[in-house]
């Protein structure tokens, strides 16, 4: 039914509430829309591994067709240079049960995002270096870059489109996060092995959704993951593609509440091993929005996973569930988020994994804020037991920063990591402090 001229609304987004970014969910689209990842042959002939530059290619090249024709009239455009510089030291680096000697760091960092806003468009485009050179010949240097990409265009007053991406070039070895969220809850390969090995995360997400009228919405979200690593023959370490495609669907019950209903399909394909596993969910779950920069969100619900291997197929359900919360303020931001999921693995195999996840930054004085970031998991197989996925994994700590002046920063972070597998009674555990300095260039603004 089309809405009447006297429909209220303020602007051209008309249904949308708000154009707020939402933090990534187990359903992933629904809460985030429009924000800011070979074969060998019995003979011993491999195939051509893929090639993660071409997927970053065509990632880009879908930006430019979406969104560049209309780059010109953009209200207005930004770029925001950043660079950190910093030292410190870590008495296990490598997250090992054995002895392990103290190293100390030195590490840099830049980054930069391009940002162009319209009243019914937005385009965020970031890239992020990091190198950390140690200290002494037992550890080995990182490097690691990420391109990524929030976008979102509406179309008319009832439909909005969405194109997120990120590429990432790590190692398991150590990831130093510097982003003010809880992450991407597909990952959870931190520290699955104690080698270094340098991963290439693609990911790609289109969003779909259209306001079926003012009070209820339908929108559809696919995601792809390709992940591919250095090191497979000597790590035991499998390159991987997930699929996951949703589609919710929401209802406003009251002005500060929605009930949704989201619907899952995944689809987790491993490289060279002949498994595979297949995911349906249903999850039904209320939200609510406290402000117009705060909301809350609950969704559980049931899966079945069917798990194929060469020999035979097995099935297996159980409960799914996520919670989160995002309070936003002048002094406050906070982000956080459990659940309980089936995700990828880079072992070869999908697992259960139980998560919690928060992100905590106050303003204690006008030129001082107090930072605090936990990522904690559990993963476990789905069925019976796997020695080599089973574990635990906490990783959490404070953080001060003092703003000099307003293009110099000053901050000190401590940084606590604990890893313990099933099969081995001993937890590896590692202590990490350093101090760093950032340069903010100033911001470069155009409208037109």
């Amino acid at each position: 039914m089309t809405p009447s001229r006297n429909s209220k609304r303020t602007s051209r987004r008309g249904y949308w509430p708000d154009n707020r970014p939402h933090s990534h969910s187990a359903s992933p689209g629904f809460y985030n829309l429009h924000m800011p990842q070979r074969l060998d042959m019995t003979a011993r002939i491999r195939m051509p591994r893929r090639s993660p530059g071409n997927h970053a290619t065509v990632l880009f090249c879908l930006l430019a067709v979406l969104f560049f024709p209309r780059f010109l009239a953009a209200a207005e455009w930004s770029l925001v240079p950043i660079i950190t510089l910093g030292v410190g030291a870590d008495d296990n680096p490598a997250l090992t049960t054995g002895p392990s000697d103290t190293n100390s760091f030195l590490f840099l960092s830049p980054r930069i995002n391009w940002i162009r806003k319209t009243e019914i468009s937005s385009v965020n485009l970031g890239m992020l270096l990091n190198a950390t050179r140690y200290s002494g010949n037992d550890t080995e240097d990182t490097y690691s870059h990420t391109l990524s990409l929030a976008s979102f265009f509406q179309t008319s007053e009832r439909t909005r489109w969405g194109l997120d991406g990120r590429l990432r070039r790590d190692t398991l070895f150590r990831t130093i996060r510097t982003t003010p969220d809880t992450g991407d809850l597909e990952d959870t390969d931190d520290a699955l092995v104690e080698q270094k090995v340098r991963r290439t995360w693609l990911s790609a997400r289109p969003t779909w959704k259209y306001a079926l009228s003012e009070r209820s919405s339908l929108g559809l979200s696919y995601r792809i993951t390709d992940v591919s690593f250095s090191n497979t023959e000597d790590t035991g370490l499998v390159d991987y593609q997930n699929h996951h495609l949703s589609t919710q669907y929401s209802h406003r019950i009251t002005d500060r509440n929605d009930l949704n209903l989201v619907v899952n399909r995944l689809a987790y394909r491993p490289d060279g091993t002949g498994n595979k596993s297949d995911t349906t969910q249903l999850l039904v779950g209320v939200s609510h929005t406290y402000s117009e920069t705060s909301r809350g969100r609950f969704l559980v619900g049931s899966g079945k996973t069917t798990q194929t291997t060469t020999a035979a197929s097995e099935d297996t359900t159980g409960v799914v569930m996520e919670a989160g919360l995002v309070l936003r303020s002048e002094l406050t931001t906070f982000d956080g988020v459990i659940s309980r999921d089936v995700q990828a693995s880079g072992i070869g195999r999908s697992v259960m994994s139980n998560q919690f996840r928060m992100y905590l930054a106050r303003k204690i004085s006008p030129v001082t804020s107090f930072v605090f970031r936990a990522k904690l998991f559990r993963n476990k197989a789905l069925e019976g037991s796997d020695p080599g996925l089973d574990r635990r994994f906490y990783e959490l700590g404070p953080a001060l920063s003092w703003q000099w002046r307003p293009e110099w920063a000053f901050g000190t972070e401590y940084r606590y990591r604990s890893k313990k597998f099933d099969v081995n009674p001993e937890t590896a555990e590692s202590n990490m402090l350093f101090m760093s300095a950032t340069y903010f260039w100033p911001r470069q603004v155009a409208s037109r």
